[in-house]
C-alpha cells in the first residue's frame, strides 16, 4: 500500500512545531582506531532521562568491546524525529525539557526551531556558548522542508577527544534514501575518512544526486514524447500517432507536470550552492583548533579530501542546473508545438464547417429553386381560378335572372312558338346591368387601394383588429 504524502504548501510562511510528551530518539556512535583503521559503530535509543547521560559521553566513554590501541576519532549523532500530519503542524519528538538540554549542549539559537519547517536550504555558523571545553563554531545545516525529504543538522567539534557530535533532525514518515542508508555509509565513509565533514557532505551529495536524477527523468520522459510526435530532424522518424489526433489537454498537463518538478529541483539546488561555501568556511576553520604533529598531518590530509568533495558536488550543481534549463527550454518547445498543433487542428476544424455550411447553402438553394417552381405553379393555379372565376361572374346574373323569370309568378305565352315577346327585353334590361355591375364591385374591392384609405382613416391599429377580425371570420367560415 502506496503511503500517503502530505503535501504542505509552499506558500506557507510557518507550520508550528510542537513538542512531544515523550522523548523517543535513536542515538549512533561511530568511532574510528587512526592505528588499525578499524571502525565501530555502535546503535542505541535514549528517552527523557537517558538523554543528559548520553550527551555528556565522548567516544573514549563508550563501553566497546575491547580497547583500542590507537587514537580514536568519533561521530556522535542523536537522531530525532519531525513528525508531520494533516494538520499543519510538526510534532518534534522531545519534550521541552528535553530540548533544553539539548539546546544548552549544541548551544542552539532562538531561530533552530522556527527555521525548522522553512522552504530554504541554508547553512550558517556561530560560536559556541559553553566555556568548560574548547570546541569549534557551532554549524546548523538545513535541506529544504519538502514533503518527502527533509534534514536539520546541527553539529560541532571537540578537538581535544576528536569527537564530532551532531544533532540530526528528520522526517521518519517516508523512509527516505538518505535516512535509510545513513547508518552502513557512516561506517563506509568513517573508514576511509574521519572527518567532521563527512556527515553533512553525504546528506549533501543525497540531496544534489536526487535533484540531478529527477531533471534527468523530466527529460527522458520530454524524449518519450519527442518518440511520440516524431519532432526529429531526420527524415527517418515519424509521428507515431496523427498528430492531430492527440490529447492535448493531457499533454499541456504533463509539460506543466515536468516544468514544476525541474522548477522545484532548480530552487533546491541554488540552496545548496549557497550552502557549500559555509561548509568549506567551516571545515578551514577546524584546521586551527587541532595541535601539531601526526595527528594535525593526517587531518589535513582528510580536509583535502573533503574540499575536494565540496568542489565536486559544487560542478554536479552547475551541471545540473545547466541540464536544468536545457530541459526547460525543451518544455517550452513543446509548448509551442501543442499550442500550433491545436491552432491546426481548430482551423480543419474550421474548414470541415465552413464545407457543411456550404452544403447547407447548396442544398437551401436547390430549395428555394424548388420553392420557386412550387410558386409558379401555384401563379398559374390562381390564374385559371381567376379566369374560372371571371366566367361564373360573367354567367353568374344571367343564370340568376333566367331562374327567377322562369318562376310559376309569371304568366307567359304557352303557344310553345319560338318567338320574342315583349317580356323578353325585361331579362336583357336587368341582366346586363347586374353583370356590369358585379364586375365593378368586383374590381372596386380588388383595385382600389381601400386599406391605406382605412388606415389614414381609423388608424393603423383598429384597421389591422378589423382586418384580423374579417380574415378570423372567413377562416371560421371556411372551416365550418
Amino acid at each position: 500500500m502506496a503511503a500517503k504524502i502530505v503535501v504542505f504548501p509552499s506558500l506557507s510562511t510557518h507550520i508550528p512545531v510542537k513538542f512531544a510528551d515523550s522523548t523517543k530518539c535513536t542515538t549512533i556512535d561511530v568511532s574510528k582506531d587512526t592505528a588499525t583503521g578499524r571502525v565501530t559503530l555502535v546503535e542505541g535509543k535514549v528517552d527523557e532521562a537517558a538523554l543528559p547521560v548520553w550527551l555528556n559521553k565522548e567516544t573514549g566513554d563508550l563501553d566497546l568491546a575491547e580497547e583500542l590501541p590507537g587514537v580514536t576519532h568519533g561521530l556522535r549523532v542523536l537522531m530525532v524525529p519531525l513528525e508531520r500530519n494533516e494538520n499543519d503542524n510538526a510534532l518534534f519528538a522531545l519534550t521541552k525539557k528535553s530540548f533544553g538540554v539539548v539546546s544548552e549542549h549544541f548551544s542552539l539559537r532562538e531561530r533552530f526551531i522556527s527555521i525548522m519547517t522553512n522552504q530554504h536550504t541554508k547553512a550558517f555558523s556561530h560560536p559556541a556558548t559553553q566555556i568548560i571545553e574548547t570546541s569549534s563554531d557551532i554549524l546548523l545545516f538545513k535541506g529544504r522542508f519538502h514533503p518527502i525529504r527533509f534534514f536539520q543538522l546541527v553539529m560541532k567539534y571537540v578537538p581535544k577527544t576528536y569527537t564530532t557530535h551532531a544533532l540530526l533532525v528528520f522526517d521518519p514518515q517516508y523512509n527516505s534514501p538518505e535516512i535509510k542508508n545513513l547508518i552502513p555509509s557512516l561506517h563506509s565513509d568513517m573508514g576511509t575518512c574521519s572527518h567532521p565533514l563527512v556527515l553533512p557532505l553525504y546528506l549533501a551529495k543525497e540531496h544534489i544526486d536526487h535533484c540531478a536524477a529527477r531533471i534527468h527523468d523530466q527529460n527522458c520522459k520530454l524524449d518519450e514524447m519527442q518518440i511520440m510526435t516524431g519532432q526529429y530532424s531526420s527524415d527517418h522518424y515519424v509521428p507515431a500517432v496523427d498528430l492531430l489526433m492527440l490529447e492535448f489537454t493531457e499533454m499541456t498537463r504533463l509539460l506543466n507536470s515536468f516544468a514544476e518538478v525541474t522548477t522545484h529541483q532548480v530552487f533546491t539546488l541554488k540552496g545548496f550552492a549557497t550552502t557549500l561555501p559555509v561548509l568549506k568556511a567551516w571545515g578551514n576553520s577546524l584546521s586551527q583548533l587541532n595541535s601539531g604533529g601526526e595527528d594535525r598531518d593526517a587531518f589535513l590530509v582528510e580536509q583535502e579530501l573533503m574540499l575536494d568533495e565540496l568542489e565536486y558536488l559544487r560542478g554536479v550543481i552547475v551541471a545540473s542546473l545547466i541540464h536544468a534549463e536545457h530541459v526547460e527550454k525543451r518544455i517550452e518547445t513543446y509548448r509551442q508545438l501543442v499550442y500550433q498543433l491545436m491552432a491546426q487542428k481548430d482551423s480543419k476544424t474550421n474548414i470541415e464547417l465552413a464545407k457543411s455550411s456550404a452544403a447547407i447553402a447548396k442544398a437551401s438553394k436547390e430549395d428555394g429553386a424548388v420553392m420557386r417552381q412550387i410558386a409558379l405553379e401555384t401563379k398559374k393555379d390562381s390564374s385559371a381560378m381567376k379566369t374560372i372565376a371571371m366566367l361564373t361572374m360573367f354567367f353568374l346574373p344571367g343564370t340568376f335572372v333566367a331562374a327567377i323569370f322562369a318562376m310559376p309568378v309569371f304568366e307567359w305565352d304557352g303557344s310553345g312558338s319560338p318567338v320574342f315577346r315583349s317580356g323578353f327585353k325585361r331579362y336583357w334590361a336587368i341582366t346586363v346591368p347586374l353583370t356590369v355591375t358585379v364586375f365593378l364591385l368586383w374590381g372596386a374591392a380588388t383595385i382600389l387601394p381601400w386599406r391605406s384609405w382605412l388606415f389614414e382613416r381609423y388608424g393603423k391599429t383598429n384597421v389591422s383588429m378589423a382586418v384580423d377580425g374579417e380574415g378570423s371570420d372567413l377562416e371560421g367560415a371556411s372551416r365550418r
